[in-house]
């Protein structure tokens, strides 16, 4: 007896020493072990199971693009997993604070470290694995849990630190389980930047090792959507049809049923009829209502597949008329878009396709911002082209004989009142069909026949006793019996007393239809807007020029359509021979038939500048293309001359000024402003009384210049000259003009004054030569120059001071100004004190022009 009680009390002191969790004897490990994995940690297992399938039911899948790898969800959803992550958590901390010497210590921080993960929590759960991999005593353990590090690090966008993981697990040897985990989690980070070539490469490494089905399903999907995406036609379809053998959830079958009819091999006629007749199988099987504008999407997309565009428009159209699902009504609006910009080339349509796309498409999509900078481009390039069209058409307009005019708009208004008809009878159209498809659902859920989910209707109390109170308010109480409806018997129908009551209550109620009502157009409004006058046709023509130059320029440079924009800018040399751009068109075409490797047509076009404008600043950019670059240390010093130039010339040193100029254009004979020494020259020579060589000056700055903005101010003086009666009257003319300043004399800026051109060369690849403002521009008012003004002999075009400075008050002469002089333009402008120059001539003190004779 005694040696029983002795064996007892011996093993139950072994069993209570193998249940202390500080000890690593094998029994103690054994117990520990086998306590933690088939009780808390078992539960703790199970419970991840639920959240893992609940965030799998929940989630919404867009099967327009490559299917996400793991489910995606918001905050909002995570926080309703709130109380399943928390019992999870509470069941994984068991084994942590009970079993401290139990190999199941690791697996419950990873199960921690998930329900973090999937709760969205990235700091705790990215602490969680590196806690583990710190501390973790089995290898395959601390694997997992830097296999989930490296994901979480790429939901959080750290791909630096996930890829410092890829390098380092790269190097390990890894079990089954985690090198199927590694290759997805992989295989997120390249969909996640597009790479979905590499991203096949990894799933079809994990697809082996995957054992549940509905992931292994997903996974086939995926691989079959990038084979499609890549038109691997023959693989995608290999893959769709493993997807079915695994038996996937319904829409997952559904879904790889349709796209399964995208990559059939077509051999034959018979062969597209068998697609035609599967697609309509689908659409009748009443499971699939809910995916019908999915069904004419992808109905579409086979026949514009098939180059039969009409068709797939009217699939397309079909699809967003069907109004079920937003993101769905999103891409097919997308589609339309697509087709319309790349197949049909119709712009204007493309744009309106695009930006109903994006009213709906929500704005966390990966294809927004590309969607988004298309129809910017779309929009700015339809503005173009509808000012092209306006501007050309009241062009037309203006030059119609009025009885041709009236017509033309009688019948203008005609259209529009017959369009608005057309838009009225629509709209109603839409709101009835909307009203009865309404009714029809309405109704279906009544009676069960809706998503399912509502009972018959005579088994919803709530519905009976609603339509027994419809049914009072319109009859009445009616007894059960024939003919319940009539508010009298067949018997009782002569008898006077008949209660009419309920008759009157079942006449329906007379519909009041609404007129329709056209706005017409007012034919006076209508004709303000047609330029009859030369300065609006002028106008019009200048818009009209401007819109093809940008039109031109979108295409080139945002539509990356050359053939276009070639066409676009040579009509527009046709169109506006005259305009300012002229130069920089023809520079723009040279550039783009030397891209296009036209060299017969890039030589041609050479020569027209370098015959036409030999001067100007784009004939100096073909000798030599880093003209501006190797110039601007040059242009910098040759502005500091023109400086010193102009001093002298205010201060009434011709004859310096003279000498200066020459210097400067022999040393710098191709320079930015050399147009601004020739045309001071000429002044000056008018100046010295030297009118012939004034003449012939200004006249060989014409023929020399013929692009410069400073043309019509030429032909001012020229004018001058030839018709002066008086000195006082010639020199309104020979001086600059008081309005200047309002018209086009900017003699090297012709395009900066336009706040579009501000790009570089390489942007437009048209540059604009920049540098100083125009030479002795008036700054006068008009009140100004008309003030009377104290009589002194004129000198020609001093007009850069005020009128209180310039001509009431007499300035004492300067001494010539030195070449180092380094001033700014605003100090030059500023009066200079005077002082009387030599004279040993003893000659007049101011000049004069002879008289006529």
């Amino acid at each position: 007896m005694k040696k029983v009680i002795l064996i007892t009390i011996i093993f139950q002191s072994l069993l209570l020493a193998s249940c202390s969790q500080e000890s690593n004897g094998r029994l103690s490990k054994a117990y520990h072990n086998t306590t933690a994995r088939f009780n808390a940690y078992f539960l703790a297992k199970e419970k991840m199971k639920e959240i893992e399938a609940a965030v799998l039911q929940k989630t919404e899948n867009d099967y327009n693009k490559i299917l996400d790898l793991y489910p995606t969800y918001d905050t909002n959803f995570a926080k309703t997993l709130r109380p399943m992550f928390d019992e999870c958590i509470k069941k994984a901390s068991l084994p942590i604070q009970w079993h401290k010497n139990s190999k199941w210590v690791d697996n419950s921080y990873i199960l921690i470290g998930k329900c973090r993960l999937y709760g969205l929590d990235y700091q705790n759960a990215s602490a969680t694995f590196k806690y583990t991999n710190a501390k973790g005593s089995d290898e395959n353990d601390k694997h997992q849990a830097l296999i989930l590090l490296m994901r979480t690090n790429i939901e959080t966008k750290d791909f630096t630190n996930a890829l410092l993981v890829d390098e380092f697990l790269s190097t390990q040897k890894l079990n089954s389980d985690n090198t199927r985990d590694f290759a997805l989690t992989k295989a997120l980070f390249y969909q996640l930047h597009g790479e979905y070539e590499k991203e096949a490469a990894q799933l079809e490494i994990a697809l082996p090792k995957i054992k549940v089905r509905d992931q292994k399903s997903r996974v086939m999907f995926i691989l079959a959507q990038i084979y499609q995406l890549y038109q691997q036609d023959e693989k995608s379809h290999e893959k769709y049809q493993l997807v079915l053998k695994n038996n996937p959830p319904y829409e997952l079958s559904f879904f790889t049923k349709l796209y399964m009819a995208q990559v059939t091999s077509l051999n034959s006629t018979s062969d597209t009829k068998k697609i035609y007749r599967y697609f309509k199988k689908l659409l009748k099987d009443p499971k699939n209502k809910e995916y019908k504008d999915k069904m004419y999407y992808e109905m579409g997309k086979f026949e514009l597949k098939q180059n039969n565009l009409e068709k797939g428009i009217a699939y397309l159209n079909k699809s967003v008329r069907e109004d079920l699902s937003p993101i769905q009504k999103a891409y097919s609006y997308l589609k339309l878009g697509e087709v319309y910009y790349e197949k049909i080339k119709n712009y204007k349509v493309s744009k309106s396709y695009y930006d109903s796309c994006l009213a709906t498409l929500p704005n966390n999509n990966l294809r927004y911002p590309e969607i988004e900078k298309r129809a910017k481009i779309l929009t700015e390039f339809v503005a173009q082209l509808t000012i092209i069209q306006l501007h050309d058409s009241l062009l037309v307009l203006a030059n119609k004989s009025k009885p041709d005019l009236d017509l033309f708009l009688d019948k203008a208004i005609a259209d529009d009142i017959e369009r608005q008809k057309n838009n009225y009878e629509a709209e109603i159209r839409r709101k009835k069909n909307k009203k009865e498809q309404k009714e029809t659902n309405t109704v279906d859920n009544q009676l069960g026949f809706g998503d399912g989910t509502t009972k018959w209707y005579f088994y919803n109390a709530q519905l009976v006793a609603s339509g027994k109170s419809e049914f009072l308010k319109k009859w009445g109480q009616r007894n059960l019996e024939d003919d319940w409806r009539r508010s009298a018997k067949e018997s009782s129908i002569n008898d006077e007393n008949v209660n009419d009551t309920h008759l009157e209550k079942s006449t329906p109620k007379e519909v009041v239809k609404e007129e329709f009502k056209p706005v017409p157009l007012d034919k006076n409004s209508l004709l303000k807007t047609i330029p009859f006058e030369q300065e609006q046709k002028d106008s019009a023509i200048y818009k009209s020029a401007e819109a093809h130059f940008k039109l031109g320029r979108i295409y080139k440079l945002k539509l990356k359509e050359p053939t276009n924009a070639l066409e676009t800018y040579n009509k527009h040399l046709t169109k506006f021979p005259d305009n300012k751009r002229h130069t920089e068109v023809m520079y723009a075409i040279y550039l783009m038939h030397r891209e296009m490797e036209e060299p017969e047509k890039e030589k041609d076009m050479k020569n027209r500048i370098l015959t036409e404008y030999p001067h100007s600043l784009y004939a100096k950019l073909i000798r030599n293309p880093n003209y501006l670059i190797e110039n601007k240390e040059i242009t910098a010093q040759i502005k500091d001359k023109y400086r010193t130039i102009y001093l002298n010339f205010e201060a009434h040193h011709y004859a310096l000024a003279d000498t200066l100029i020459n210097e400067a254009l022999k040393e710098y004979p191709d320079n930015d402003i050399a147009e601004k020494f020739v045309l001071l020259k000429a002044i000056i020579k008018g100046k010295e009384k030297n009118y012939s060589d004034y003449k012939n000056e200004l006249l060989d700055f014409k023929e020399k210049y013929k692009s410069s903005q400073s043309l019509k101010y030429v032909d001012q003086l020229l004018e001058g000259i030839k018709n002066y009666v008086s000195p006082d009257s010639a020199l309104k003319v020979l001086a600059i003009p008081a309005d200047t300043t309002k018209s086009e004399h900017t003699i090297i800026e012709p395009s900066d004054s336009n706040p579009e051109n501000k790009k570089s060369i390489k942007e437009e690849t048209t540059p604009q030569p920049k540098t100083e403002p125009v030479i002795l521009e008036n700054k006068k008012s008009t009140k100004e120059e008309t003030t009377p003004q104290p009589k002194t002999e004129p000198v020609i075009s001093e007009n850069k001071k005020s009128t209180k400075e310039a001509t009431t008050t007499p300035q004492p002469k300067t001494e010539p100004v030195i070449p180092e002089n380094k001033k700014s333009i605003k100090e030059e402008t500023t009066p200079q004190p005077k002082t009387e120059p030599v004279n040993p001539d003893n000659k007049p003190k101011e000049d004069t022009l002879p008289t006529k004779n």
